[in-house]
């Protein structure tokens, strides 16, 4: 594979990486306010007529949910962005071995070997 290929999937998996970890951020984001949120929601529409004599185990399972979600898709981050390192080591080693084919020297004049 010529070098500026192997350079550009090597870019391209660094961006994943990027992407992977503020998805992550913004799942336990998307936890926090769900958590903070969605029981007053609940309880406003849905239970506003409702004589409740103890918390309904819809509201108390909210915050357990939530985090598991987070919690899963972060583990998740963390395997994928272990493998993607893995990958772009294995690929800039084979950068650095692969010949620099398309660089011309400065000094060769017309000869560019």
């Amino acid at each position: 594979m010529k070098r500026s290929a192997l350079e550009f999937q090597i870019s391209q998996m660094r961006q994943q990486k990027v992407v992977l970890a503020l998805n992550s951020l913004l799942m336990f984001v998307g936890a926090l306010f769900t958590t903070a949120l969605l029981p007053q929601i609940l309880f406003k529409y849905l239970y506003a007529n409702a004589q409740l004599t103890e918390e309904p185990a819809l509201l108390a399972r909210i915050p357990d949910v939530c985090f598991a979600v987070a919690g899963l898709f972060f583990l998740y981050a963390i395997v994928n962005e272990v493998m993607l390192t893995m990958k772009i080591n294995a690929a800039q080693k084979e950068v650095m071995a692969a010949p620099m084919d398309d660089v011309c020297c400065v000094d060769c004049g017309d000869n560019c070997n």
